[in-house]
């Protein structure tokens, strides 16, 4: 028998089964990967700078999925994709250990931004591939 997760009552959910490994605020358009190690949101939206621009001021989160995690995302709010796009790269391991010492790691993996427009102004959402996913 198929069961299903009951449905939650908030105006925000985590879009994932896993765990918080960064999150912060979007300075100089940096982003935190690991420990002291940073990458830019250009980089990772594939954007020029002047589109990156737009985000400066925001606020990131970073959710790892383990091996054992459910692979599944879901919408974390109500609203409307305005833009998906696909970023080709490699298929680096994204554990925590492999993010303290590959620098720029989740802007050299294959990975799908997503963009949406909701009550809370517009987000986006990057979704990093890995190896054995």
């Amino acid at each position: 028998k198929l069961t299903s997760r009951p449905k939650a009552k908030a105006a925000l959910l985590c879009p994932v089964d896993g765990i918080i490994s960064e999150v912060g605020n979007i300075q100089q358009g940096r982003l935190i990967q690991a420990k002291r190690r940073t990458y830019t949101l250009q980089s990772l939206l594939h954007l020029e700078r002047d589109e990156a621009a737009l985000w400066e001021g925001g606020q990131f989160i970073t959710l790892y999925l383990s091996p054992k995690d459910y692979h599944r995302i879901h919408m974390p709010l109500t609203g409307t994709v305005t833009k998906v796009h696909y970023i080709p790269g490699r298929l680096f391991s994204v554990k925590p250990a492999t993010a303290r010492t590959i620098p720029n790691l989740f802007s050299q993996n294959e990975r799908v931004t997503v963009q949406f427009s909701t009550a809370f102004g517009n987000i986006v959402m990057v979704l990093v591939g890995a190896t054995v996913v």
